[in-house]
C-alpha cells in the first residue's frame, strides 16, 4: 500500500583525455524513499572495467553497474516495494526491460540484476531520462547531490558482488551469487 520507491542511476565514461570532472569512470544514485532522499557514488575500480568485454565505450556495463550498485546500496529501502527506475540510457533501458544482451559481460550483469530484484522481492519499473532531467548525473561526475545538505559528504556506493567480473565470468556464477552468497 506505500507508494513507489523512485530510484535514479547514472554513470560517467569518460576515456583519455578526461574532461576536468571529479569523475571519469563515476557510478551515481539516488532514491527517493518515503519522506527520504538519499545519495551515493563511486568511482568504478579499475579492475572492474579491465574485466569488462573489450569496446569502444564502456558506458553500458558502467550505466548497468549503477543501478545495481544502487538496488544493493539502498536494499533495505527497496526490498517488498514498488520501484520505479529511471535511467538516461536507452540501450540499458532496453537490456534491462528485455533481460537480454548479444555480449555476454552484459548478459551476466542483466541476468543478476534481475536475480538481485527477485531477492529484495520488488517489483522495477524501469522508465528513460534524458540526461538533463536525471538528478544522479551529479552524483556520477563529481560525486556530489544537490539534495544532500552538505554536497561533499556524500557516501560510497556499494556494488554487488555480482558486479566484480572477474569473480563471476559467467551467467551460472552470477546466480550462484545472488542466491547463495559470495
Amino acid at each position: 500500500d506505500s507508494a513507489p520507491v523512485v530510484i535514479y542511476s547514472d554513470a560517467e565514461w569518460s576515456p583519455p583525455p578526461h574532461p576536468p570532472l571529479t569523475f571519469d569512470k563515476g557510478l551515481g544514485g539516488c532514491i527517493f524513499v518515503d519522506d527520504d532522499k538519499k545519495g551515493r557514488a563511486l568511482e568504478t575500480p579499475e579492475h572492474i572495467c579491465n574485466a569488462l568485454a573489450a569496446r569502444q565505450t564502456q558506458i553500458i556495463p558502467l550505466e548497468l553497474l549503477a543501478s545495481g550498485g544502487v538496488l544493493n546500496t539502498f536494499a533495505n529501502d527497496i526490498a517488498g516495494r514498488d520501484v520505479i527506475l529511471f535511467i538516461d540510457n536507452q540501450s540499458v533501458c532496453c537490456a534491462l526491460t528485455k533481460g537480454s544482451s548479444r555480449s555476454r559481460d552484459i548478459q551476466t550483469l542483466t541476468t543478476a540484476w534481475h536475480a538481485m530484484c527477485m531477492v529484495l522481492r520488488c517489483r522495477v519499473w524501469i522508465e528513460w531520462v534524458p540526461t538533463d532531467c536525471n538528478p544522479a548525473d551529479e552524483l556520477s561526475r563529481y560525486g556530489t547531490a544537490y539534495f544532500e545538505q552538505d554536497r561533499e559528504k556524500i557516501s560510497e556506493m556499494i556494488l554487488p558482488e555480482w558486479a566484480f567480473l572477474r569473480n563471476c565470468p559467467s551467467v551460472e556464477k552470477a546466480l550462484d551469487m545472488v542466491f547463495r552468497g559470495p
